[in-house]
């Protein structure tokens, strides 16, 4: 037993975990006996003590749960909840099956089973705590990290709780579809009535946890506004973690439900995503369990202050971080607008629901639709109701009219052009001149026009065209300056680092450019040949002539960059660069490598999915369904970044058999395509260096 406090753990392999399994049966493989749930139950001593977070049941669950992908409806994600309901079961808490369906517009059912846990209280009206997760994964995806960490770390967090005294209502979720737009916790919050609503404090929603690269946890909100939760849970992580976690806009996702149905959360997750989501590669291997534990840590020590009987009711204190009565989506400057997404997509963005006010069909046949959701914009303080247009199901525009809005015309002049500069003069109608501004960074026009009652104000989405930062030599050469900004040179070094040492031979130019944020992220040209007299003089920085250039490569940098000089998100950056120089592979040596690959990776292959083996699975193994297969850059990155040797070498570590993978899988004989290349090897172990992809330390914590 111990008090809260840090939490020291012991690493273990997959391997060692697979030993220790063997010959474990059932769904669940352990039985705890059922405790009291009474909220006035005292631990000897009347002192409330946590267990100590235990490594071994955190890799057991990890290990389980990702044997197979388990796609929302199919046999894999119905074990899992099987799985997942026995041991909450077995913590003492009332279980449930919550099986739903829904019907797409094309007629596609989707169904899935979310698994509830509660612990009551004797109060009918005693605050509700919400811990979640979702259980369901990518066709073809163990989903270790997205999102079985979450689930285990629930779990966990449940056992450790079960004993507690408590005089809240604890209520532990895994949800089912959430790869299929939040189906599963959308479900549950609709069948929540309004009074267990206005009794939620809060709900914690954990996802993506546990990735070696995934960056520093964050706690997500949709507008990056604080929470009770997340308030408690930043202290609890400054007392135990070496670093503190912070607030970063967190939009969609299973909080974004909760938010739809006014009760407030708050989602736990890493800032960067890992190189092998969503892939066959999400495998339990990649997932640092010591990570885990520690987040278990933290939200004990949070929640365990909520449950304390010493602890008054604190609804009072959630309502007043979030006040739901007066509810409405500030739009930031530093926001972008999702033009093209549909309006399920919009509300998840929002984290609220719009109206549909008016529907109707064009001539033309194009379906036109107006909801409408409360908004603040340009600093205004009043909620504006904004009308959203959606053409044939995508977000075209949005428009604000004055009677909405609290400001008139030449006040929202002045908001406009503090924020965007002067405007151009878009003519003149019967009540003035329209003006128009353009914002070049996030892809947008605003169209100022002048009525008799006051003014109307369009949003649309705004195409700027490419702007050259600077372009510059693989080795950091300047060639050609641009606008000055210090990201450029962060960017070009990170971009050289993920090159192979004799990229010069056939990258002439680094470009960076942007063309907005959600635009095009990059691009791939062959430069001008000496042939067609427009060669580029180009010197290394000893003076000395450089070899003719071939390639030019070209990166957004506010794609890829805050405007603080952070990466949105490095791993996809880095695989954009991997990818980038797989297409350079591809084009200028097909027959190298790409007409082998089309080849070698063809032959014998059944084109039903069904027919193939999910990869690292022994012949006869169920599997249900595999996704796509991947193409050769997208192949390629996968082959450079992503763990898929870690399952052998795990096993092999720990002298149990080598296990041979089946080589019929069609994704596995793409992946492994490029291993015969020797110096595709040693790329691959530059960049996984560069990226500290391989870095682990050995029992002596030595690296």
């Amino acid at each position: 037993m111990r008090q809260l406090g840090r939490n020291v753990s012991i690493r273990m392999t997959a391997g060692a975990v697979a030993l220790l399994l063997a010959g474990c049966a059932g769904p669940s493989t352990r039985v705890l006996p059922r405790v009291d749930t009474n909220p006035e139950y005292q631990m000897p001593g009347d002192i409330p003590v946590l267990e100590e977070v235990n490594t071994f049941y955190l890799q057991e669950e990890l290990a389980r749960l990702t044997r197979s992908p388990r796609p929302s409806g199919s046999r894999g994600e119905s074990s899992a909840s099987a799985y997942i309901r026995q041991l909450l079961g077995d913590y003492g808490y009332e279980t449930a099956f919550q099986p739903f369906q829904y019907r797409q517009e094309d007629g596609t059912v989707i169904s899935g089973t979310n698994v509830t846990a509660v612990r009551s209280v004797s109060s009918p009206d005693a605050d509700i705590l919400i811990l979640c997760a979702h259980h369901d994964t990518e066709i073809g995806s163990p989903g270790a990290v997205d999102d079985t960490a979450g689930v285990v770390t629930m779990l966990e967090t449940a056992r450790l709780l079960a004993r507690l005294p408590s005089d809240t209502e604890l209520r532990f979720v895994s949800f089912s579809g959430h790869e299929e737009q939040n189906l599963g916790s959308r479900h549950y919050v609709s069948t929540m009535t309004e009074e267990e609503r206005n009794r939620v404090i809060g709900v914690i929603d954990l996802d993506r946890l546990g990735a070696m690269t995934g960056g520093n946890i964050i706690l997500g909100t949709v507008d990056r506004n604080e929470t009770m939760l997340g308030d408690l849970l930043l202290e609890a992580s400054r007392e135990i973690t070496d670093t503190s976690w912070s607030y970063e806009r967190c939009a969609g996702g299973d909080a974004s439900s909760f938010l739809r149905g006014r009760i407030p959360a708050v989602t736990v997750t890493r800032r960067q995503s890992s190189f092998g989501e969503g892939t066959p590669y999400d495998r339990a291997e990649t997932v640092n369990i010591e990570d885990v534990a520690q987040i278990v840590d933290v939200i004990c020590q949070a929640v365990s202050k909520i449950m304390s009987l010493d602890t008054p009711s604190m609804t009072a204190k959630a309502h007043y971080y979030n006040n739901f009565h007066d509810l409405a989506y500030v739009q930031a400057k530093d926001q972008g607008i999702p033009f093209g997404v549909d309006p399920e997509r919009f509300a998840e963005l929002l984290g609220m629901d719009g109206v549909l006010s008016a529907e109707n069909t064009t001539k033309t046949g194009v379906r036109i639709q107006n909801y409408q959701f409360p908004m603040k914009w340009f600093g205004v303080d009043q909620t504006i109701v904004t009308s959203c247009y959606f053409l044939d199901g995508k977000l075209d525009s949005l428009s604000i009219e004055a009677d909405r809005a609290g400001v008139d015309f030449e006040d929202m002049k002045e908001r406009l052009s503090a924020w965007y500069g002067e405007p151009r003069d878009a003519g003149s109608g019967p009540s003035g001149t329209s003006f128009e501004w353009t914002d070049a960074l996030f892809r947008r026009s605003f169209l100022l026009t002048p009525g008799q009652d006051g003014f109307d104000l369009e949003v649309s989405s705004w195409e700027p065209g490419r702007s050259i930062l600077e372009q510059r030599t693989v080795s950091g050469t300047l060639l050609a300056p641009g606008v000055s900004d210090p990201r450029g040179r962060l960017l070009c070094a990170f971009t050289s680092r993920l090159l192979p040492e004799d990229a010069v031979e056939h990258i002439g130019c680094l470009t960076l450019y942007t063309d907005g944020v959600g635009g095009e992220t990059c691009y791939l040209q062959r430069m001008p040949s000496e042939d067609e007299g427009e060669k580029k003089e180009q010197h290394t920085e000893d003076g000395a002539e450089a070899k003719p250039a071939k390639w030019e490569i070209g990166i957004d940098f506010n794609d890829a960059m805050t405007e603080n000089g952070r990466f949105r998100d490095q791993t996809e950056t880095a695989k954009m660069i991997v990818r980038l120089y797989g297409q350079i592979l591809e084009q200028e040596d097909p027959a190298r490598y790409r007409d082998g690959f089309e080849a070698e990776t063809a032959d014998g292959i059944s084109e039903d999915p069904n027919q193939g083996l999910r990869i690292g699975e022994a012949p006869g193994d169920f599997t249900e369904e595999l996704p796509p297969p991947p193409n050769f850059e997208d192949s390629f990155w996968m082959y450079v970044l992503t763990d898929w040797q870690r399952q052998e070498q795990s096993v092999e570590a720990e002298g149990g058999p080598a296990r041979e993978v089946p080589q019929t899988d069609l994704w596995e004989k793409r992946i492994r395509y490029f291993d015969r290349f020797p110096e595709l090897v040693s790329y691959r172990w530059h960049v996984r260096m560069a990226l500290k992809l391989d870095v682990v330390e050995d029992s002596d914590g030595e690296e």
